[in-house]
């Protein structure tokens, strides 16, 4: 009878502890594997060192947050212009492993919208 038990316990808990999810121990318990995770911490560092390595971009552009979740970034912050603000999603939108943009950027100086240089080719 012990036997049996103990065999009944082992195969629920085998059963139990499979998951239709993606969960397990090569993933997040949001059910990001870990390549995901990496390529979206990757694509955040890029986007990141092209902002503080350009020197057209304001101290204020310098210190947006970026959120990067199965290769779709959200960014949020103060930007100088809206200029600025399409400068930004058009250097995030050029990286290839970027699914999509959710610019939630506010422009502090509104009033520089459709200033010359920064032309867009996707919408926001």
């Amino acid at each position: 009878m012990k036997k049996q038990l103990f065999a009944f316990s082992l195969i629920l808990l085998a059963l139990t502890s499979c998951n239709k999810d993606k969960s397990g121990p090569f993933s997040s318990s949001s059910g990001e594997s870990v390549v995901d995770i990496e390529s979206d911490r990757m694509n955040t560092q890029r986007i990141r060192e092209a902002i503080l390595n350009d020197p057209s971009f304001s101290e204020r552009a310098k210190e947006i947050k970026i959120i990067t979740v199965n290769n779709v970034v959200t960014i949020r912050g103060i930007v100088s212009s809206e200029v600025e603000k399409r400068k930004i999603g058009k250097l995030i939108k050029a990286i290839p492993t970027v699914r999509s943009l959710d610019n939630q950027l506010t422009v502090l100086n509104p009033e520089d919208e459709g200033a010359p240089g920064i032309q867009e080719s996707k919408t926001d």
